[in-house]
Order: C-alpha cells, then structure tokens, then sequence
C-alpha cells in the first residue's frame, strides 16, 4: 500500500527534481499531509497561478457543467405539461432522450482519448444546447421533430461522464481524488434541485419556452469559462504554477508504481501513447463487472425515483407539489450532501487511517447501496403519511449517493489511462435500467393485486424491486471489486501461471524463492521474494521460447 504521507501539498511540491528531492528529505522529519479543503485557497505566491488551486478550479467547472447538464435533462418534464402534445406521447417524448444517450457512451469516450477531453466536452455541451433550444420550435412542427430534438440532446449529453473522468484521471491526485471526483459528481443533484425549484417560476412568469431559452443561455457562458479556465491536462495550463503541476503528477505517478524522484524528473508514464482497452479486457474482468452491477442496480433505482417520485407523493399522499416545491426537492439536497461527505471521508480513510483503496470503496459502495435500500424499503412499506414518505427518502438518497465514492471512483482506480472508456461502457449498461426500469415501473403500478376498496397500492413492490437490485448490487461488488488496475491484474495472472508451470518443473522455484537475498541481490526477504516473482516470470519465458 502507497505511504500517503508522502504527498505533499501543492504549496510544498516543488518544481524540479532537485527542490523535491529537498521536500522529500524534509518529509522524513515529519508527516507531511495531503491538501485539505481549509488550505485549498490560501493566496500565498506573489504570481497568479501559484494564487489558485487550479485543479479545484477545474472541478468547480466541471461541477457546473454537471448543474447545467442535469437542469436541461430535468426541465423537459416541467416543461412538457404546457406542450401541445397528446398526453398519450408523453412517455415516447420522455424516453427518447435515452435512445440518444445510450448511443453515443463509447464512441464518446474514443473521441475524448483521441481529441482530448477538453474539446470533446465542448462540443457535448454545444451539441445539447443546440438540441435543447430547438425543443422550442420542434413543439410545433410535430411529434417527429420532438423526438430527434430529444435524441440529439441524449446524444450529446452521453460524452459528458466519459470526459469528466478523463478529466479527473489527469487532475486529480490520488489522495484528493474522491473528495474532487464526488465533489463534481453532486452536480447531478444540485442541478436537479435548481430545475425543480427555479423552472416552474421561469414557466409561471415568462412561459415554458424561456426554461430551454434561458437555460441554454446558461449553457453558453459555462462553455466560455471551461475555454478559459482548463485544459486538457495540467502541463498544457497557461497559468498553473510548476509546484501544483508537480504536485498534481507526483500523485499520478504513484498510481502507475513509479518512485518520487522518476515522477519528477523523467516523462510520467501517463502521458505516453496507450492503445484501448481490449474487449476482452472491459468485459472478461471481474473488477470491471463488479462497477457494472454496481452502476446498473444504482441506476434502477436512482432513474425510478428521479421519473416517478412525483407521482408516488401525488398519488399516494395527495402532495401539492406546486406548493411544496422546496420539500419535494428536499431527498435531493441530502443527496448532494451525501455524496460530498462520503467524498471527504473516504479520503481521509485513506489518507489519515491508512485503510487500502480496496477495502474504501467496498465500504463506501456497500453502505451507500445497503443504507439506501432499507430507507427505501421504508419508504415504501412504512411511510404513512407524506412526511415520513420524504424523511425516508432523503436518507435513502443520502445513503444512495455515497456509493459515489465506492464504484464511480473505482473505474479511475482501475483504469487510470482508459478511466473513460471504461465510463463509457459502463454507463451505456447502466442506461438500460432507466429505459426498461420505467417501463417495468408501469408495469407494477397497472397491476391489479388489491381490491378497488383496500388502501393499500402497488407502489411497495416498485420500492421492493429497487431494494432487491440495490443489495444484490452491494453484495457483487463486495465480492469482485478491486483496486488493481486492469492492465496489471491481467499481467497478475500470467505471471501466476507461469509461476505454476515452474513450480512443477522443481528445483529452479525452489532457488529462486528460497532465501530473499539470494534471490533479491542482497535485499531483504520481501525485496528478494518481489526480485525473485520477476524472475521467475523471466525464466519461464525464456524456458517456454
């Protein structure tokens, strides 16, 4: 396991090998912590760049566009109830944005690896706008025109994961790397919350028209600060001090296995040419099925909630949601907090308790998905009245969100250089609970399972069948979740094999991993036994040719 008090802060990483070799010999005096969120904005340099912590900077945009992206995905069912539009076509009109969204996950990710993520994210955000403007005259041409204007809003929308976690994979150290990754992530929430709570007033004051109109305007300034403000990687910003670049790579680096010094003074590994991942690679390893199921059972729940849960108090408890805008959208605001909290502890596991990055993101997936599906659990079969109904879903979502921290930043885990292709395809499976999730939702609401006169409804079993998904999604991650990286747990079981083979053949293993220092050149019994493994692999390489 990485010593973490071997990071250091970006005030104190230094910009050439000779200054770090420096801080490190001062680091051996005492523990020198990773940065805190008290001392991301200290303004201590006599320049700009070293003023700002540009790579908080780039999170809070990509936090931004994460609002945007998520209030244009949920005022299309605000704005919808004043379209000229039979109610009949509601649902198509709804569900077609996934057919774009689904589409466009992996090619997305293949676009921002090759262009990279900066302009990738770009032209996701313009091609949304665009479509999403154009949802104002598609209204009165016809259903047709509607539905592509919704299909090529999802098709933009589905390269934004993939080039944030590019982004994250290339910005964020990875003692910083939850609280940064959930910190952008709760955007999610944050920009539904807006939606619900501003786009009905936008409707009430200036028509519906203005929720696409002003939103996009929104939209359109966001893209002038992400010109501004990033870039695709730390050593191409033209304002990024060389300490926070130092700092921002050493993290990286570690990750890859290099030493402090090698991080510093030659290429990092990172920046050199990786072909894709392999198909067999993406879906013949148990780590990257464990995100998966994890990502899939998460999203079952998360869109039934997001597409049905004003229904469900309508319905159910007789909610004026007009009303109470502020109190419907209160499960969402424990949301963001949720994941934000989830972020800072899981770091601080890591960093201060010295747990292993494994055992964190298992912690953190199987107390998200397994507290999220006893409150909803309750919520669907103990709530009585609307309070206890939203009391028992705000701590559902609270506990939902925080598996965040646990599997959505796991794939940066395991696939540093590839963490979009890897988002890519996983949130094109995880897309297919909120398509068929909605039409099974449906489904259970329209059976007849208690008599006209009885009180009771449907609605307990569509928050049973979340329940059931979500703990069968902790329960596969907790089994198969993993922190090595995916190109090294395939070499992992190569060397395993040939360690197997050679072990038959006798004696040779037995030289080789007898003594450390035999086997290490002079190391200890660790060092030897590590030295020893390579050969190993070496010499039946060797044996095998």
């Amino acid at each position: 396991m990485p010593d973490y008090a071997e990071y250091r802060d970006g005030d104190a990483a230094c910009g050439s090998a000779a200054e770090a070799s420096r801080g490190l010999d001062d680091d051996k005096n005492g523990i020198v912590h990773p940065v805190s969120w008290s001392s991301f904005w200290r303004l201590s340099r006599d320049d700009f760049g070293a003023k700002v912590r540009w790579r908080v900077v780039v999170a809070a945009v990509l936090f931004l566009g994460n609002i945007i992206c998520y209030a244009d995905r949920t005022n299309i069912g605000i704005a919808i109830l004043s379209f000229p539009i039979s109610p009949d076509d509601t649902g198509i009109v709804l569900s077609s944005f996934f057919w774009g969204y689904i589409c466009l996950q992996y090619p997305g990710a293949l676009l921002a690896h090759e262009w990279g993520p900066k302009a990738t994210l770009l032209a996701a955000v313009v091609t949304w706008t665009f479509f999403d403007l154009l949802t104002v005259p598609a209204t009165s041409v016809g259903l047709w025109a509607l539905l592509l204007a919704r299909i090529g809003m999802g098709l933009g929308e589905a390269m934004t994961f993939p080039c944030q976690h590019i982004f994250s994979s290339l910005w964020i150290p990875r003692q910083e790397r939850t609280t940064l990754v959930t910190l952008i992530t709760s955007g999610q929430d944050t920009g539904t919350i807006l939606a619900l709570t501003l786009s009905p007033h936008i409707v009430r004051l200036f028509g519906w028209q203005y929720v696409f109109v002003i939103w996009g305007c929104v939209a359109l300034v966001w893209v002038g600060l992400c010109c501004l403000l990033t870039a695709d990687r730390p050593e191409t910003h033209r304002w990024m001090s060389w300490r926070e670049k130092s700092y921002i790579r050493l993290g990286r680096s570690r990750i890859e296995g290099e030493g402090l010094e090698t991080a510093l003074t030659s290429t990092a590994s990172f920046f050199q040419p990786h072909s894709p991942l392999t198909w067999q690679q993406l879906f013949l390893t148990p780590s990257c099925w464990a995100i998966y199921i994890a990502h899939m059972t998460f999203n079952y729940g998360w869109y039934v909630l997001l597409s049905w849960l004003p229904k469900y108090l309508t319905e159910q408890f007789h909610l004026d949601l007009a009303s109470h805008s502020l109190l419907a959208a209160s499960p969402y605001v424990c949301a963001a907090l949720g994941m934000v909290l989830a972020g800072s502890v899981a770091d601080w596991l890591l960093v201060r308790a010295h747990f292993r990055l494994r055992d964190v993101r298992k912690l953190m997936t199987g107390l998200g998905l397994g507290g999220g599906a006893i409150f909803l659990f309750c919520a669907g079969n103990v709530a009585r009245d609307a309070t206890q109904a939203l009391t028992y879903l705000a701590c559902a979502l609270f506990f939902v969100r925080m598996a965040t921290a646990g599997f959505w930043t796991n794939m940066i885990d395991i696939a540093p250089h590839h963490a979009g292709q890897l988002m890519g395809v996983s949130n094109t499976l995880a897309t297919l609970p909120g398509i068929f999730g909605n039409v099974a939702t449906q489904y259970l609401l329209d059976l007849k399972i208690y008599p006209a006169s009885s009180t009771e409804s449907n609605w307990s079993l569509v928050f049973n069948v979340a329940v059931v998904l979500y703990l069968i999604g902790a329960l596969v991650y907790a089994c198969l979740g993993s922190d090595i990286p995916i190109h090294r747990s395939v070499t992992m079981v190569a060397v395993g094999q040939q360690m197997q083979m050679q072990q038959q053949e006798g004696p040779y293993v037995a030289l080789l991993l007898g003594s450390g220092s035999g086997a290490g050149g002079g190391g200890g019994d660790g060092e030897g036994l590590s030295e020893g493994r390579s050969r190993v692999a070496v010499g039946g390489q060797r044996e095998g040719g």
